[in-house]
């Protein structure tokens, strides 16, 4: 699924819409949130530590973890490669 959106605040909305109330995706089986984690986790490890802090680098996890991606212009380069 691919939603275009001219809006960084319409972006992060909408994803989250596809993970909240009746809709709730998931396209991730349990193996693959596994790897996922582990890409998380290291792409962290990459950054400065106050980066780590930022809103925008915690919420998109449970984004990832279900397989839905966001990308605008507000996230840190490290963010849009995963």
């Amino acid at each position: 699924v691919i939603v275009f959106s001219f809006s960084r605040r319409q972006c992060e909305e909408h994803a989250k819409a596809l993970t909240k109330g009746k809709t709730q995706l998931d396209f991730t089986t349990t193996e693959q949130k596994e790897v996922i984690k582990q890409i998380y986790d290291n792409a962290l490890l990459c950054m400065a530590e106050e980066d780590r802090d930022l809103e925008c680098v915690r919420e998109i996890y449970p984004f990832l973890e279900r397989g839905i991606g966001i990308h605008h212009g507000g996230l840190l380069p490290i963010i849009k490669e995963l």
